[in-house]
Formats: structure tokens, C-alpha cells, sequence
């Protein structure tokens, strides 16, 4: 239950004094007794600082870290009214109080904001939870403006409050011209000397050698304590974080038999995160190497804080891993202005072999990778400029897919996004996305009207032997037929499976309007794609399966698998 503070504030400082003077007294004391002696770790507030462009927007969390056995809690934060503007409108209360009946306002007038909650049974979790969400419009000149926690109460029963450390948090406002700056190291709040458990963290100090080498290593019995705790266990991963140091040119973590195996045996996924990037490790290539001595090397090459170049390497007992059971997710931080965006890509290889990655999506903060392989990744710009789609709805798509040359233009300056894709087209795409090299390819073509020097005969050949793709008949392939929608849906689920790439469960999604019009053999398709967003319907939620699939259609679609790719 939610409410907003208002005119009837009496009423509800009454009404919670009477519920809490209820729900304690009918506790009996020997539960009040048990459960304060369960405080054994500070309870903490916090909330979090952000950077914001004049005339923009911007969201913060009031986050409340080992809530423990509180059953109220009730603060304070005040911000500068006159350089941001906040309203009723623009307060959520956070997830945590989901169940609480809480009750927050907004006094414009002071620049303050008063949140009360109270809950019988309390939080049920240790783990961190968000209480407030505002959303500030930011009005003043540029400057560093503090958010400020105050009054900050909370009890475990009628007669006993329960400590609570707080953290303020303060808001920058930029010019209106994008200022970039470097993203802050998600590492602890204060640098520790010796490894240490935070919030369900494992978080190693590693040891620099004067060139600028740090070495991380998990040792068997942290790594039980770390396991044991009640909150890793609760995670459905495991994190690990390198405090930050400086002058760290490489970084190596090193995960021995024992430890991988143990790790292994989680079933959990690892996230292990440094100043120089993180890794999402997945459980099963933990499994693939679990008796063997796993290391991870991150090394800061050339490049600037806007275009990073990193090298990763991995190692399974000292030599070169060449196959992984599953991809990892390499994410590398950057200071990227917000136009560029959808141009921003990642090569792999030195200079003289580089090649497009196209499985990478970027952030103002970070570029995503899905790793297959130790490499030398550096970001770029690859800009391509379309005079044709300047004020198309599928412009963002259109850069984003160009920029990875997975799509050409008609010519240099036209894009021709209305234009119906071609089957030949559309397996081209898909062989650029697969990176495969043409002169791997077998350019065998088993269809009559599939001449060899087409530009797309040896993708079809590739399609076809990997069973993303059918003829018409045996003879026919009809590169130059102009593909349907529903088609299109069949080939890019056929494309999933192939990478090995789960769809998500299908068992809510909302058929479209039109479903019974879609071929019986493309039915399973469009409801996978649609439940993992990469296609979408037309007005009417109609998907039009007959329909021809524009060149700009495709763009979209084939951006929204990488997104998923990437993202899942």
C-alpha cells in the first residue's frame, strides 16, 4: 500500500502510531529479544549521485543496505529547489516497500522530501533494497549540488530504534552540450587493505608491481567463507570485484583447480569487475575447465578514455583457451558522447587483421562485447551517412547496423530503407554478423539460380549447410525474391538456435491480431521473436506475415537480436 503525503498528515501520523503500537505489542518480548539480537551488522542509507545536462532529467535511488529486522523507517532528503525541479508526480516508491504501507511528499517550497513506512512482518531480506525513486528536471546553472539524508529513523519494535548509518549523495548539472567524463570505478566506498565480504561482494585487493601489474587470487578458504555468506547465497551470481588502484596497466585474476571446481559447482554465473573492464563469466565454461587452472588477463593498450583499446586474454593451466562452452561478456569502460552511439563499434585484431565485432552495444559509460575469444579489442567510430533516412523512424537502427557493415547502401549516400530485402540480401547480413571470412566459405552452391560470382552465393552456401535456410525446392533458391516477414522470422530463430542462443519463454506473450494468417510452419518463430522483442507488429498489433520486409524492417530486427544477444 502507497500513499502520498498531504493534507491529511495529522491523520496518518496517527494512523501509523496506532499500527505500530498494535503490531509491536502483539509481538511477544521473546521475539522483540531475538530479533535485536540479530543486528549484527549496521544497517546503511544512501543515495546515489548523478550527473545531469541543464534541461534534462534524471533518476535517483534511495537505497537501504542490511534493512535487517526493521519494521519502520522514516527520512528525510533535501535538494537545492532552485536548480532542480521535483513533484509528487515524479516520486516512486521503490520495490523494497512493495508490501509497506508507505506514504512519501514533496514540499517544492523547501526543496524536501519526507518518506514514512511501516511493514508488520518487516524485510525479509538482508539484501540491499530500493525505498524512494525520484526523478529531478534540472532547471539551475551548472554546479555540484548536494542531496542530503536527514532525520533518518527506523525500529524493531515499539521501544527500540535500530541505528542507521547514512550516505548523502549529491547531483551535477553539465552544460547542455554533452561534458563527458570518466564513469566512476564501481568499486567499494572506502579502498580495503585485505579482501573483504560487502553486500554479497567478494571484493579482492590486488598486488601492483612497479610496472603496473596486478595480480588477483582467491585462496580456497575465503572463497568458502565467501560462498557461505547469506546474501551470495541468495544471488543468482557471483561477484567479485578488484578495489581500485592506481597506475594498473594489467590485471590478471587467477582462479586455481580447486577454486574453478568449486566455483563450478555453484551453477551460478561470475562477475568479476575492475577498473580496467568486467567479465560476465558463464557457469558452464566454469564447468568446461573445472579441473583446471583458469586465468583471466585484462591489459590497457594505446587508445584514449573516449576510444579504449584493451587486450583480454584467457588461459586454461598456462595455455591459449581456443573453445568456450558459452560466450563471455566483456564490457569495457568508455566516454562516449550520446550522438555517436549507434556508430560506436569494436574491432578485434592488431591493426593489420582487424575485423568488425558485430555483437557489441554501447552505453555513455561502457561498450559490451560477446567474447568468443582472447583478443585485442579497440572502440571506434565507423560513422556511415545515409542522406535518405536523416528523418526515417528507423534511423538509429539503420547507423547501428551500417556502422557494423552488416548492410551497404544502394550508393554512398543512399540507404533505400523502404526498399523489400531480398532472401540473398538477408543471408549476406547474417554471414557479416557471423564474421565468418569469404575465403572459409565453401562456394558450392547446391541451387541452379544461385550463379557463383554473386556477391551473396557463397553466404547462401553457408546458410544452407548450417540449415538456416531452405530452398523453394531443391533447385531453387530465388536469391532475388523479395522476402516476407514471416520468413524472415523462421530464418532469424534458425540463426538462434544456431549460436546456441536462448529465446525467452514464450508462455505470456500476446499473440498478434493476425496470428491465425501466419504460416503453420512460421507460428513458433514469430511468438519466439516476438517474446524476445526482436520483431514487433505493425497498427493493430498486426504482423503481417505475407508482407514484404523492407530494408529499414530488417535493419530494426537484426539491431534488436544483437541487443538481446548482448544483453542476455
Amino acid at each position: 500500500m502507497m500513499m502520498k503525503i498531504g493534507q491529511r498528515t495529522t491523520c496518518t501520523v496517527l494512523l501509523f502510531a496506532i499500527l505500530l503500537t498494535t503490531m509491536f505489542h502483539a509481538l511477544p518480548s521473546t521475539a522483540l529479544a531475538a530479533e535485536a539480537n540479530e543486528k549484527a551488522t549496521a544497517a546503511r542509507i544512501e543515495v546515489t549521485s548523478k550527473q545531469v545536462q541543464q534541461g534534462k532529467a534524471t533518476t535517483v535511488d534511495i537505497t537501504l543496505h542490511n534493512p535487517q529486522s526493521l519494521k519502520s523507517i522514516e527520512f528525510e532528503v533535501n535538494y537545492n529547489k532552485n536548480a532542480f525541479k521535483l513533484s509528487n508526480d515524479e516520486v516512486q516508491i521503490g520495490s523494497g516497500l512493495k508490501d509497506w504501507l508507505a506514504e512519501f511528499n514533496v514540499d517544492q517550497s523547501t526543496g524536501k522530501v519526507k518518506l514514512a513506512a511501516v511493514n508488520l512482518a518487516g524485510f525479509t531480506t538482508n539484501n540491499a533494497v530500493t525505498l524512494l525513486r525520484l526523478t529531478f528536471q534540472a532547471t539551475g546553472e551548472q554546479g555540484r549540488y548536494p542531496l542530503q539524508l536527514a532525520n533518518v529513523t527506523g525500529y524493531v519494535d515499539m521501544n527500540e530504534s535500530l541505528p542507521i548509518a547514512s550516505k548523502s549523495g549529491e547531483l551535477t548539472i553539465s552544460s547542455s552540450e554533452p561534458i563527458i567524463t570518466y564513469p566512476p570505478y564501481p568499486g567499494p566506498s572506502v579502498t580495503p587493505t585485505g579482501p573483504v565480504i560487502e553486500d554479497g561482494v567478494l571484493i579482492l585487493v590486488p598486488e601492483v608491481s612497479d610496472a603496473g601489474k596486478a595480480h588477483l587470487k582467491v585462496d580456497q578458504q575465503l572463497l568458502q567463507q565467501f560462498l557461505s555468506d547469506k546474501e551470495v547465497k541468495a544471488a543468482n551470481q557471483i561477484s567479485i570485484k578488484a578495489a581500485e588502484q592506481a597506475g594498473v596497466q594489467e590485471m590478471t585474476l587467477t582462479l586455481e583447480e580447486d577454486i574453478t571446481a568449486q566455483l563450478a559447482a555453484t551453477n551460478k554465473n561470475i562477475v568479476v569487475t575492475t577498473q580496467l573492464g568486467s567479465l560476465d563469466i558463464p557457469t558452464a565454461v566454469l564447468q568446461q575447465y573445472a579441473k583446471q587452472k583458469l586465468s583471466f588477463v585484462w591489459l590497457k593498450k594505446e587508445g584514449t578514455n573516449e576510444l579504449p583499446i584493451r587486450e583480454l586474454m584467457i588461459t586454461a593451466n598456462d595455455q591459449p583457451v581456443t573453445s568456450l562452452a558459452q560466450p563471455l561478456y566483456y564490457h569495457i569502460p568508455i566516454l562516449a558522447d550520446q550522438k555517436i552511439l549507434s556508430s560506436l563499434i569494436v574491432y578485434k585484431g592488431t591493426e593489420a587483421t582487424k575485423q568488425i565485432v558485430p555483437m557489441a552495444i554501447s552505453t555513455a559509460e561502457e561498450i559490451m562485447i560477446r567474447v568468443t575469444e582472447s583478443a585485442l579489442y579497440s572502440v571506434a567510430v565507423n560513422e556511415q551517412n545515409f542522406a535518405d533516412i536523416t528523418n526515417h523512424w528507423g534511423k538509429t537502427a539503420i547507423d547501428f547496423v551500417a556502422s557494423r557493415e552488416l548492410f551497404e547502401g544502394m550508393s554512398e549516400e543512399k540507404f533505400a530503407p523502404e526498399v523489400a530485402m531480398t532472401r540473398g540480401m538477408l543471408v549476406t547480413v547474417l554471414g557479416r554478423l557471423q564474421g565468418i571470412e569469404l575465403a572459409e566459405l565453401d562456394v558450392k552452391v547446391p541451387f541452379n539460380d544461385v550463379a557463383s560470382h554473386k556477391y551473396y552465393a557463397p553466404y547462401v552456401a553457408w546458410a544452407y549447410n548450417n540449415k538456416l535456410v531452405q530452398g523453394l525446392n531443391q533447385q531453387t533458391f530465388a536469391p532475388e525474391e523479395f522476402i516476407s516477414r514471416e520468413q524472415l522470422a523462421v530464418i532469424l530463430f534458425n540463426y538462434m538456435k544456431f549460436i546456441k542462443l536462448q529465446p525467452k519463454n514464450n508462455d505470456s506473450v500476446v499473440a498478434f491480431a493476425d496470428q491465425q494468417q501466419i504460416a503453420s510452419w512460421a507460428q513458433e518463430a514469430v511468438l519466439q521473436m516476438k517474446a524476445s522483442d526482436i520483431v514487433k507488429g505493425k497498427s493493430g498489433n498486426k504482423f503481417d506475415g505475407k508482407g514484404q520486409a523492407t530494408r529499414a524492417e530488417v535493419a530494426q530486427m537484426i539491431a534488436n537480436f544483437i541487443h538481446y544477444a548482448v544483453k542476455q
